[in-house]
């Protein structure tokens, strides 16, 4: 007979938690859903238009970010552990909004083939345009987590960073 499978969850240890996983599953999967978008203006042409930027799950972050390797010498890649402007460029979770038009620059060609229109878009910002949709990306994706974990507790005694203090 196989041995239990044991689940520590808030400190407390219980026997096979499927249905509680499941649920827990299930959660962040809705809390996804439910992250609200961040809106970035950028000047695109000389007319100001919005990048709205909504997060993607975890193994499409992993999977984007595995593609963007660190450039060399660049020092932000490195502490990263990928090539933010890479990361961004290859992200499709944004849309342009002009007014009350959503556009999310899909085009398809007469061979049927879809393309983003994305990289371009992105290729014809400005610096410190660029600059803000990549923090728009990482925030969600990165920063927002942290947070979320911080304001849950759930940075426990056995972290790495509490461990340096003992």
């Amino acid at each position: 007979m196989p041995a239990p499978l044991f689940v520590v969850l808030g400190g407390e240890v219980r026997g096979n938690m499927l249905s509680d996983l499941d649920d827990l599953i299930a959660a962040a999967k809705q809390e996804l859903a439910e992250t609200e978008p961040v809106e970035q203006e950028v000047l695109l042409g000389g007319k100001i238009v919005t990048v709205r930027v909504s997060p993607v799950d975890g193994t499409t972050w992993e999977g984007i970010t595995s593609k963007c390797p660190p450039r060399a010498g660049a020092n932000r890649d490195m502490q990263l552990g990928y090539s933010l402007p890479d990361v961004v460029q290859a992200y499709r979770a944004i849309v342009l909004v002009d007014g009350d038009e959503i556009d999310d620059m899909v085009r398809t060609d007469e061979d049927g083939k879809s393309e983003s229109r994305w990289p371009a878009v992105y290729a014809a910002l400005s610096a410190p345009d660029r600059k803000n949709v990549e923090l728009v990306v990482w925030g969600l994706n990165e920063y927002d987590h942290v947070q979320k974990m911080l304001a849950a507790g759930k940075a426990s005694k056995g972290s790495a960073s509490k461990k340096k203090q003992r």
